[in-house]
Protein backbone atom coordinates (compact mmCIF):
# COMPACT_ATOMS: atom_id res chain seq x y z
CA UNK A 1 0.00 0.00 0.00
CA UNK A 2 1.40 3.37 -1.07
CA UNK A 3 2.43 5.52 2.20
CA UNK A 4 0.65 8.84 2.86
CA UNK A 5 3.43 10.97 1.32
CA UNK A 6 3.51 8.97 -1.79
CA UNK A 7 0.16 9.60 -2.29
CA UNK A 8 0.24 13.22 -1.79
CA UNK A 9 3.08 13.43 -3.73
CA UNK A 10 1.15 11.91 -6.56
CA UNK A 11 -2.23 14.41 -6.02
CA UNK A 12 0.71 17.52 -6.66
CA UNK A 13 2.04 16.07 -9.77
CA UNK A 14 -1.08 15.85 -11.37
CA UNK A 15 -2.66 19.48 -9.94
CA UNK A 16 -3.88 21.50 -12.54
CA UNK A 17 -1.80 24.22 -13.89
CA UNK A 18 -2.54 27.06 -12.53
CA UNK A 19 -1.58 31.22 -13.43
CA UNK A 20 0.57 31.68 -10.33
CA UNK A 21 2.83 34.90 -12.18
CA UNK A 22 -0.11 37.24 -13.19
CA UNK A 23 -2.14 36.65 -9.21
CA UNK A 24 1.14 37.04 -7.89
CA UNK A 25 1.74 40.50 -9.77
CA UNK A 26 -1.42 41.92 -8.76
CA UNK A 27 -1.03 41.17 -5.38
CA UNK A 28 1.71 43.15 -5.11
CA UNK A 29 0.67 45.76 -7.26
CA UNK A 30 -3.17 46.59 -6.52
CA UNK A 31 -3.89 44.80 -3.34
CA UNK A 32 -0.96 45.19 -1.25
CA UNK A 33 -0.69 49.14 -1.70
CA UNK A 34 -4.90 49.36 -0.41
CA UNK A 35 -3.70 47.47 2.84
CA UNK A 36 -3.91 49.05 6.28
CA UNK A 37 -3.62 47.50 9.46
CA UNK A 38 -6.87 46.33 10.95
CA UNK A 39 -6.04 46.78 14.40
CA UNK A 40 -3.48 47.44 17.06
CA UNK A 41 -1.32 50.34 17.60
CA UNK A 42 -0.54 50.22 13.84
CA UNK A 43 -4.49 50.66 13.38
CA UNK A 44 -5.10 52.39 9.81
CA UNK A 45 -1.76 52.50 8.68
CA UNK A 46 -0.34 51.18 5.30
CA UNK A 47 0.97 47.46 5.86
CA UNK A 48 4.51 46.97 4.85
CA UNK A 49 5.68 43.91 4.23
CA UNK A 50 9.22 42.43 5.78
CA UNK A 51 11.47 40.69 3.46
CA UNK A 52 10.93 36.81 4.32
CA UNK A 53 6.89 37.68 4.52
CA UNK A 54 7.34 38.40 0.65
CA UNK A 55 9.22 35.58 0.35
CA UNK A 56 6.17 33.41 1.69
CA UNK A 57 3.33 35.04 -0.20
CA UNK A 58 5.34 34.66 -3.46
CA UNK A 59 6.28 31.31 -2.68
CA UNK A 60 2.41 30.21 -2.09
CA UNK A 61 1.62 31.63 -5.61
CA UNK A 62 4.42 29.77 -7.42
CA UNK A 63 4.07 26.49 -5.70
CA UNK A 64 0.92 24.26 -5.57
CA UNK A 65 2.09 22.78 -1.66
CA UNK A 66 4.03 25.03 0.72
CA UNK A 67 5.36 24.47 4.36
CA UNK A 68 5.78 27.51 6.50
CA UNK A 69 7.81 26.11 9.44
CA UNK A 70 7.70 29.26 11.25
CA UNK A 71 8.28 29.81 15.08
CA UNK A 72 5.96 31.68 17.34
CA UNK A 73 5.36 34.99 16.82
CA UNK A 74 6.27 34.88 13.43
CA UNK A 75 2.78 36.60 11.42
CA UNK A 76 1.76 32.72 9.70
CA UNK A 77 -1.69 33.81 10.83
CA UNK A 78 -1.91 37.42 9.53
CA UNK A 79 0.17 36.71 6.28
CA UNK A 80 -1.93 33.53 5.54
CA UNK A 81 -5.08 35.77 5.88
CA UNK A 82 -4.19 38.77 4.08
CA UNK A 83 -3.58 36.19 1.04
CA UNK A 84 -7.40 34.86 1.61
CA UNK A 85 -8.63 38.52 1.79
CA UNK A 86 -7.11 38.79 -1.67
CA UNK A 87 -8.30 36.01 -3.43
CA UNK A 88 -11.76 37.24 -2.39
CA UNK A 89 -12.38 39.11 -5.29
CA UNK A 90 -10.00 36.93 -7.15
CA UNK A 91 -11.79 33.12 -7.83
CA UNK A 92 -14.88 31.02 -6.59
CA UNK A 93 -14.67 27.91 -4.43
CA UNK A 94 -14.09 27.07 -1.00
CA UNK A 95 -10.65 28.01 1.31
CA UNK A 96 -11.22 24.59 4.06
CA UNK A 97 -9.14 26.01 7.17
CA UNK A 98 -8.08 23.19 10.00
CA UNK A 99 -6.40 23.87 13.33
CA UNK A 100 -5.35 21.27 15.98
CA UNK A 101 -7.55 23.98 18.41
CA UNK A 102 -10.80 25.22 16.25
CA UNK A 103 -10.21 28.41 18.22
CA UNK A 104 -6.91 29.05 15.50
CA UNK A 105 -8.85 28.11 12.67
CA UNK A 106 -11.93 30.70 13.28
CA UNK A 107 -8.63 33.29 14.20
CA UNK A 108 -7.67 32.94 10.75
CA UNK A 109 -11.25 33.65 9.36
CA UNK A 110 -11.57 36.71 11.37
CA UNK A 111 -8.07 37.74 9.96
CA UNK A 112 -9.62 37.32 6.42
CA UNK A 113 -12.78 39.56 7.30
CA UNK A 114 -10.59 42.01 9.45
CA UNK A 115 -7.72 42.84 6.43
CA UNK A 116 -11.22 42.78 3.90
CA UNK A 117 -12.62 45.65 6.14
CA UNK A 118 -9.74 47.68 6.66
CA UNK A 119 -9.04 47.73 3.04
CA UNK A 120 -9.01 51.20 1.04
CA UNK A 121 -10.94 49.71 -1.84
CA UNK A 122 -14.47 49.14 -0.60
CA UNK A 123 -15.26 46.41 -2.84
CA UNK A 124 -13.14 43.75 -0.32
CA UNK A 125 -15.78 44.67 2.50
CA UNK A 126 -18.75 45.18 0.22
CA UNK A 127 -18.09 41.63 -1.18
CA UNK A 128 -18.24 40.02 2.40
CA UNK A 129 -21.97 37.92 2.16
CA UNK A 130 -21.84 37.14 5.66
CA UNK A 131 -20.38 37.59 9.11
CA UNK A 132 -20.01 33.97 10.61
CA UNK A 133 -17.72 33.23 13.54
CA UNK A 134 -16.76 30.03 11.26
CA UNK A 135 -16.41 31.10 8.05
CA UNK A 136 -16.62 34.14 5.75
CA UNK A 137 -18.73 34.33 2.50
CA UNK A 138 -18.01 36.43 -0.29
CA UNK A 139 -20.32 37.70 -3.28
CA UNK A 140 -18.06 36.33 -5.86
CA UNK A 141 -18.38 32.77 -4.67
CA UNK A 142 -15.53 32.47 -2.72
CA UNK A 143 -15.70 31.08 0.41
CA UNK A 144 -13.29 30.62 3.95
CA UNK A 145 -14.38 27.91 6.31
CA UNK A 146 -12.89 27.16 9.49
CA UNK A 147 -13.41 23.00 10.42
CA UNK A 148 -12.44 20.99 13.56
CA UNK A 149 -9.78 18.81 12.65
CA UNK A 150 -10.55 15.25 11.48
CA UNK A 151 -13.40 16.63 10.41
CA UNK A 152 -14.06 15.99 6.59
CA UNK A 153 -14.03 18.43 4.01
CA UNK A 154 -16.10 16.16 1.49
CA UNK A 155 -18.55 18.41 -0.03
CA UNK A 156 -16.82 21.26 -0.49
CA UNK A 157 -15.22 23.02 -3.68
CA UNK A 158 -12.39 23.12 -2.15
CA UNK A 159 -9.94 25.04 -4.15
CA UNK A 160 -7.20 25.69 -1.19
CA UNK A 161 -6.61 23.38 1.85
CA UNK A 162 -4.79 25.44 4.58
CA UNK A 163 -4.08 24.05 8.22
CA UNK A 164 -2.49 26.13 11.48
CA UNK A 165 -0.82 24.61 14.40
CA UNK A 166 -0.33 21.07 11.63
CA UNK A 167 2.49 20.06 14.11
CA UNK A 168 0.22 19.21 15.99
CA UNK A 169 -2.49 17.18 13.73
CA UNK A 170 -2.31 13.54 13.20
CA UNK A 171 -2.09 12.09 9.78
CA UNK A 172 -5.99 10.78 9.83
CA UNK A 173 -6.66 14.71 10.35
CA UNK A 174 -4.62 15.56 7.29
CA UNK A 175 -5.97 12.83 5.25
CA UNK A 176 -9.54 13.80 5.55
CA UNK A 177 -9.48 17.85 4.31
CA UNK A 178 -7.65 16.06 1.24
CA UNK A 179 -9.96 14.88 -1.91
CA UNK A 180 -9.41 11.99 -3.30
CA UNK A 181 -9.33 12.67 -6.93
CA UNK A 182 -6.58 13.21 -8.72
CA UNK A 183 -7.95 16.50 -10.97
CA UNK A 184 -9.07 18.69 -8.12
CA UNK A 185 -5.97 18.65 -5.96
CA UNK A 186 -5.94 22.01 -4.28
CA UNK A 187 -3.72 24.08 -3.40
CA UNK A 188 -1.98 24.21 0.31
CA UNK A 189 -0.53 25.66 3.27
CA UNK A 190 0.74 24.23 5.90
CA UNK A 191 1.75 26.12 9.06
CA UNK A 192 3.29 25.59 12.17
CA UNK A 193 6.26 25.38 14.50
CA UNK A 194 7.84 21.65 15.74
CA UNK A 195 6.62 18.96 18.07
CA UNK A 196 8.71 16.17 18.45
CA UNK A 197 10.10 14.04 14.95
CA UNK A 198 7.12 11.78 14.12
CA UNK A 199 4.09 13.51 12.38
CA UNK A 200 3.80 14.24 9.44
CA UNK A 201 4.44 17.79 9.31
CA UNK A 202 7.99 17.11 10.21
CA UNK A 203 8.22 14.81 7.86
CA UNK A 204 7.25 17.18 5.04
CA UNK A 205 9.25 19.83 6.37
CA UNK A 206 12.31 17.45 6.18
CA UNK A 207 11.56 15.90 2.99
CA UNK A 208 10.13 19.04 0.88
CA UNK A 209 12.91 18.98 -1.87
CA UNK A 210 11.95 15.25 -2.45
CA UNK A 211 7.92 15.71 -2.30
CA UNK A 212 8.06 18.71 -4.90
CA UNK A 213 6.97 20.92 -1.62
CA UNK A 214 8.24 24.40 -0.70
CA UNK A 215 9.58 24.76 2.42
CA UNK A 216 9.43 28.43 4.30
CA UNK A 217 11.79 27.67 7.44
CA UNK A 218 12.09 31.37 9.86
CA UNK A 219 12.85 30.68 13.62
CA UNK A 220 11.05 33.45 15.72
CA UNK A 221 14.76 34.96 16.55
CA UNK A 222 15.49 35.36 12.54
CA UNK A 223 12.10 37.33 13.21
CA UNK A 224 13.24 39.97 15.44
CA UNK A 225 13.00 43.50 14.82
CA UNK A 226 14.51 44.89 12.14
CA UNK A 227 14.11 42.18 10.15
CA UNK A 228 10.76 41.03 11.84
CA UNK A 229 7.34 41.93 13.92
CA UNK A 230 9.10 39.66 16.75
CA UNK A 231 10.67 42.59 20.01
CA UNK A 232 13.29 40.97 21.87
CA UNK A 233 12.05 41.43 25.14
CA UNK A 234 8.70 39.79 23.92
CA UNK A 235 10.67 37.10 23.60
CA UNK A 236 12.85 36.41 26.47
CA UNK A 237 9.67 36.75 28.33
CA UNK A 238 8.15 34.11 25.80
CA UNK A 239 11.43 31.56 27.00
CA UNK A 240 10.78 32.60 30.80
CA UNK A 241 7.26 31.19 30.09
CA UNK A 242 7.81 28.24 27.56
CA UNK A 243 11.37 26.92 29.37
CA UNK A 244 14.20 25.89 27.55
CA UNK A 245 13.09 22.54 26.17
CA UNK A 246 9.88 24.19 24.86
CA UNK A 247 11.32 27.27 23.60
CA UNK A 248 13.71 25.68 21.50
CA UNK A 249 10.79 23.56 19.85
CA UNK A 250 8.10 26.54 19.29
CA UNK A 251 10.69 29.37 18.64
CA UNK A 252 13.93 27.60 17.57
CA UNK A 253 12.17 24.71 15.88
CA UNK A 254 14.75 22.54 17.51
CA UNK A 255 12.51 19.62 18.51
CA UNK A 256 12.77 17.37 21.32
CA UNK A 257 13.76 14.34 19.97
CA UNK A 258 12.77 11.91 22.42
CA UNK A 259 9.05 13.16 23.65
CA UNK A 260 8.62 11.45 27.16
CA UNK A 261 7.17 13.46 30.18
CA UNK A 262 4.35 15.81 28.85
CA UNK A 263 4.94 18.52 31.48
CA UNK A 264 8.26 18.40 32.55
CA UNK A 265 9.47 18.92 35.88
CA UNK A 266 10.69 22.39 35.70
CA UNK A 267 7.26 23.73 34.41
CA UNK A 268 5.56 22.07 37.22
CA UNK A 269 8.15 23.42 39.86
CA UNK A 270 7.09 26.97 38.26
CA UNK A 271 3.74 26.68 38.89
CA UNK A 272 4.32 25.23 42.67
CA UNK A 273 2.69 27.52 45.05
CA UNK A 274 3.71 27.36 49.30
CA UNK A 275 -0.17 27.88 50.23
CA UNK A 276 -3.90 27.26 48.72
CA UNK A 277 -5.43 30.13 47.60
CA UNK A 278 -8.80 31.70 48.93
CA UNK A 279 -12.00 32.28 48.17
CA UNK A 280 -12.04 35.84 47.42
CA UNK A 281 -15.61 38.31 46.49
CA UNK A 282 -13.46 38.41 43.19
CA UNK A 283 -12.80 34.90 42.27
CA UNK A 284 -14.98 32.13 40.72
CA UNK A 285 -14.84 28.46 42.09
CA UNK A 286 -13.78 26.26 39.24
CA UNK A 287 -14.02 22.07 40.17
CA UNK A 288 -12.65 19.39 37.62
CA UNK A 289 -14.30 16.04 38.79
CA UNK A 290 -12.65 13.33 37.78
CA UNK A 291 -15.39 10.11 39.49
CA UNK A 292 -14.02 6.81 39.80
CA UNK A 293 -15.10 3.99 36.99
CA UNK A 294 -14.64 0.69 39.14
CA UNK A 295 -13.91 0.41 43.30
CA UNK A 296 -10.01 0.11 42.89
CA UNK A 297 -9.89 3.55 41.67
CA UNK A 298 -10.27 6.97 43.32
CA UNK A 299 -12.80 9.83 42.41
CA UNK A 300 -10.68 13.17 42.54
CA UNK A 301 -11.85 16.99 42.42
CA UNK A 302 -9.71 19.38 41.85
CA UNK A 303 -11.09 22.67 43.24
CA UNK A 304 -9.47 25.82 42.53
CA UNK A 305 -10.19 30.16 42.48
CA UNK A 306 -10.66 31.66 39.09
CA UNK A 307 -9.47 35.29 39.34
CA UNK A 308 -10.48 38.01 37.49
CA UNK A 309 -6.78 37.87 36.15
CA UNK A 310 -7.11 34.76 34.59
CA UNK A 311 -5.47 32.32 37.14
CA UNK A 312 -6.33 29.24 38.27
CA UNK A 313 -5.38 28.81 41.54
CA UNK A 314 -5.60 25.53 43.72
CA UNK A 315 -7.86 25.64 46.64
CA UNK A 316 -8.11 21.86 47.74
CA UNK A 317 -7.94 18.44 46.36
CA UNK A 318 -10.55 16.36 47.65
CA UNK A 319 -10.17 12.51 46.71
CA UNK A 320 -12.92 9.81 47.56
CA UNK A 321 -12.14 5.98 47.62
CA UNK A 322 -15.31 3.35 47.31
CA UNK A 323 -18.32 5.68 48.02
CA UNK A 324 -21.32 6.92 45.94
CA UNK A 325 -21.07 9.52 43.16
CA UNK A 326 -24.39 10.66 44.60
CA UNK A 327 -22.47 11.09 48.42
CA UNK A 328 -19.64 12.80 46.70
CA UNK A 329 -21.52 15.10 44.75
CA UNK A 330 -23.89 15.93 47.82
CA UNK A 331 -20.55 16.70 49.99
CA UNK A 332 -19.54 19.03 47.07
CA UNK A 333 -22.52 20.95 46.64
CA UNK A 334 -23.31 21.78 50.21
CA UNK A 335 -19.52 23.26 50.45
CA UNK A 336 -19.28 24.59 46.66
CA UNK A 337 -23.14 25.18 45.42
CA UNK A 338 -22.21 27.82 43.31
CA UNK A 339 -18.90 26.09 41.78
CA UNK A 340 -18.44 25.94 37.89
CA UNK A 341 -18.17 21.92 37.24
CA UNK A 342 -16.68 19.80 34.17
CA UNK A 343 -16.59 16.56 34.28
CA UNK A 344 -15.90 13.47 31.37
CA UNK A 345 -19.42 12.57 30.97
CA UNK A 346 -18.85 9.74 28.65
CA UNK A 347 -16.71 7.62 30.95
CA UNK A 348 -18.46 4.70 33.05
CA UNK A 349 -20.63 6.40 35.36
CA UNK A 350 -20.47 9.81 33.37
CA UNK A 351 -24.32 10.40 32.29
CA UNK A 352 -25.11 9.32 35.80
CA UNK A 353 -22.57 11.73 37.27
CA UNK A 354 -23.93 14.37 34.71
CA UNK A 355 -27.42 13.98 36.23
CA UNK A 356 -26.76 14.30 39.16
CA UNK A 357 -25.19 17.36 39.36
CA UNK A 358 -27.57 18.88 37.24
CA UNK A 359 -30.13 17.86 39.87
CA UNK A 360 -28.34 19.27 42.66
CA UNK A 361 -28.78 22.57 40.94
CA UNK A 362 -25.09 22.97 39.71
CA UNK A 363 -23.08 24.44 36.89
CA UNK A 364 -21.82 21.59 35.13
CA UNK A 365 -20.13 20.70 31.67
CA UNK A 366 -19.65 17.19 31.04
CA UNK A 367 -17.20 16.27 27.53
CA UNK A 368 -16.41 13.46 26.05
CA UNK A 369 -12.64 13.20 27.52
CA UNK A 370 -11.30 10.38 25.21
CA UNK A 371 -11.72 12.27 22.32
CA UNK A 372 -10.69 15.99 24.04
CA UNK A 373 -8.09 14.46 26.26
CA UNK A 374 -5.29 15.95 23.44
CA UNK A 375 -6.95 19.38 23.49
CA UNK A 376 -7.71 19.44 27.44
CA UNK A 377 -3.52 18.57 28.18
CA UNK A 378 -2.33 21.21 25.34
CA UNK A 379 -4.39 24.05 26.63
CA UNK A 380 -3.80 22.97 30.14
CA UNK A 381 0.42 22.62 29.74
CA UNK A 382 -0.16 26.29 27.54
CA UNK A 383 -1.86 28.01 30.87
CA UNK A 384 1.22 26.55 32.83
CA UNK A 385 3.77 27.99 30.57
CA UNK A 386 1.69 31.41 30.90
CA UNK A 387 1.60 31.58 34.80
CA UNK A 388 -2.66 30.82 34.52
CA UNK A 389 -2.11 27.40 36.80
CA UNK A 390 -0.84 27.03 40.50
CA UNK A 391 -0.82 23.81 42.31
CA UNK A 392 -0.09 22.99 45.92
CA UNK A 393 -1.12 19.23 46.67
CA UNK A 394 2.11 16.83 46.40
CA UNK A 395 0.73 14.40 44.67
CA UNK A 396 -1.19 16.31 42.07
CA UNK A 397 2.17 17.90 41.30
CA UNK A 398 4.27 14.19 41.54
CA UNK A 399 1.23 12.79 39.08
CA UNK A 400 2.00 16.49 36.36
CA UNK A 401 5.89 16.20 36.71
CA UNK A 402 5.48 11.87 35.65
CA UNK A 403 2.86 12.20 33.24
CA UNK A 404 3.77 10.58 30.00
CA UNK A 405 3.38 11.21 26.69
CA UNK A 406 4.11 9.25 23.41
CA UNK A 407 3.56 8.54 19.76
CA UNK A 408 1.09 5.67 18.85
CA UNK A 409 2.79 2.03 18.40
CA UNK A 410 -0.66 1.82 16.10
CA UNK A 411 -0.72 4.92 14.45
CA UNK A 412 2.08 7.20 13.09
CA UNK A 413 1.82 10.84 14.24
CA UNK A 414 -1.05 10.03 16.53
CA UNK A 415 0.19 10.75 20.23
CA UNK A 416 -0.77 9.54 23.84
CA UNK A 417 -1.75 11.40 26.58
CA UNK A 418 -1.00 9.34 30.15
CA UNK A 419 0.59 5.61 30.23
CA UNK A 420 -1.94 2.81 31.23
CA UNK A 421 -1.04 1.94 34.68
CA UNK A 422 -0.18 5.23 35.53
CA UNK A 423 -1.61 7.24 38.34
CA UNK A 424 -3.01 10.37 36.35
CA UNK A 425 -6.32 10.81 37.87
CA UNK A 426 -5.37 14.33 39.35
CA UNK A 427 -3.90 15.63 36.50
CA UNK A 428 -6.88 14.52 34.42
CA UNK A 429 -9.23 16.50 37.19
CA UNK A 430 -6.60 19.47 37.19
CA UNK A 431 -6.80 19.77 33.19
CA UNK A 432 -10.82 19.69 33.00
CA UNK A 433 -11.03 22.73 35.93
CA UNK A 434 -8.24 24.39 34.01
CA UNK A 435 -10.07 23.86 30.47
CA UNK A 436 -13.15 25.04 31.95
CA UNK A 437 -11.11 28.25 33.58
CA UNK A 438 -10.16 28.88 29.98
CA UNK A 439 -13.94 28.66 28.15
CA UNK A 440 -14.88 31.26 31.46
CA UNK A 441 -11.94 32.99 30.25
CA UNK A 442 -13.38 33.44 26.44
CA UNK A 443 -10.38 31.97 25.34
CA UNK A 444 -11.49 29.98 22.34
CA UNK A 445 -14.80 28.74 21.59
CA UNK A 446 -16.34 25.50 22.76
CA UNK A 447 -18.54 24.19 20.54
CA UNK A 448 -15.74 22.45 18.55
CA UNK A 449 -12.66 22.01 20.57
CA UNK A 450 -14.16 19.52 22.14
CA UNK A 451 -17.11 17.27 22.15
CA UNK A 452 -19.76 18.25 23.94
CA UNK A 453 -22.75 15.96 26.23
CA UNK A 454 -25.10 18.39 26.11
CA UNK A 455 -25.55 22.10 24.93
CA UNK A 456 -22.19 24.06 23.93
CA UNK A 457 -21.26 27.04 25.46
CA UNK A 458 -21.09 29.74 23.13
CA UNK A 459 -18.15 32.45 22.63
CA UNK A 460 -17.57 35.94 20.76
CA UNK A 461 -15.45 35.91 17.79
CA UNK A 462 -12.05 36.51 18.66
CA UNK A 463 -10.31 39.93 17.44
CA UNK A 464 -7.38 39.68 14.89
CA UNK A 465 -4.23 41.23 16.38
CA UNK A 466 -1.74 43.09 14.24
CA UNK A 467 1.97 42.48 14.97
CA UNK A 468 3.13 45.53 14.07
Amino acid sequence: MASLADELHALNQNAPPRMAAPQSERFFKTFLPGCRHPRGKHRGEPLILYPYQTDMINAFFDNQVNIWEIGRQGTKTSTAALILAFLSLEQKGDAVISSFRMERATELVAWVKAWCKSHTNPAYAKNLANDATDSAKFHTGFRTIALPHGQSARGYSTEFVITDESQLMDDEDLSALLPTGLTTAPKRLHMGTVWGTSGWFWRYARNADQLGYHLTHKTSEEALTPDGPIIRTELDRLRLELGDLQYNQECLLIPIADVDTFFGQALVDSCRIQNPAKITPDSEVVVGFDHAVSSKDESIAFIAALEPSGILTELEVRAWHNTLIHDQVQELSKQYPNARYCIDGTAEGGKEAKGILQRTGLDVLAIDFGKAKPTLMITHKSRMQQGLFKLQDERTRIQHANYKFSESEAVKGRYKYGSPGTPDDRVDAAALADYRASLLQGAGSAENAVIFVGEPLTFSEPSPWVPR
